[in-house]
């Protein structure tokens, strides 16, 4: 039943949807995340500071329906830059390694998405079997652009985790539990998530980019013996990259 309706649903959308057009664009360039490191006593290797610092590439690449950036791979099967229907592959998920447990890794995430001008909407699930997550995420995107050099982005949205990812990622099994870490078995949760993004080309061919991204901790995640208590994970961004034309 669920195939017959994908099939109708993608039927009735090259009829609502206009194709996209081939268009080319590509920037490349590095930059710097500093995180709020929300883990108790994580052994991965340089994820026990505070913020945890990371050297990210910044990539931009579109041509035609395919687009390459920091939200992943997207793949349009019809639509323009407004109205699509496409598929994403992303990563998703968490890296922790606590004394005596199995490590808990971030995973390649698969999923159908529905994107209506500021809208969005995708159901996707871990491609690696390493959690069999599930991730539904809503979320509105508004960007202005004051003048040639100066843009900026904000996206809210609303992310849903089911009861494997919740207990992958932040649960205590039986073999895990310690004095000083008992059991826990959480269940699906809610988060809500926020980010303003700034964009600079005024150098020719060049982009500054600085953004500040917010999320708010659900009472499910940050009641986890492996997490410290606190409401919301912040995280800073800064890049330089190149433009070509």
């Amino acid at each position: 039943m669920k195939k017959i309706i994908y099939v109708v649903l993608l039927a009735f959308s090259f009829q609502i949807f206009p194709i996209r057009s081939m268009e080319y664009k590509l920037s490349l360039g590095a930059g710097v995340l500093a995180k709020t490191n929300l883990r108790k006593n994580n052994l991965y290797k340089d994820f026990n500071h505070n913020p945890v610092l990371k050297f990210i590439p910044m990539l931009q690449f579109g041509f035609g329906p395919l687009r390459i950036s920091g939200n992943g791979i997207t793949f349009s099967f019809v639509g323009n830059r407004e109205q699509a229907i496409y598929l994403n592959l992303s990563r998703q998920g968490d890296k922790y390694l606590g004394s005596n447990m199995e490590k808990r890794s971030d995973s390649w995430f698969l999923g159908l998405g529905l994107k209506l001008n500021h809208y969005s909407l995708v159901f996707s699930h871990d491609l690696e079997h390493k959690s069999r997550g599930k991730r539904i995420y809503f979320n509105h995107l508004k960007i202005w652009d004051f003048d040639l050099n100066h843009q900026l982005v904000q996206t809210i949205g609303l992310e849903h985790f089911n009861d494997s990812y919740a207990q992958y990622y932040y649960g205590i099994s039986g073999s895990e539990i310690t004095v000083d870490r008992p059991a826990y078995y959480p269940s699906d949760f809610f988060q809500l998530t926020t980010s303003l993004i700034y964009n600079y080309t005024g150098i020719e061919n060049w982009q500054i980019t600085n953004g500040l991204v917010i999320k708010k901790i659900p009472n499910m995640v940050s009641n986890s013996p492996t997490m410290k208590k606190t409401d919301f994970d912040f995280s800073l961004i800064f890049g330089l990259s190149r433009i070509f034309k």
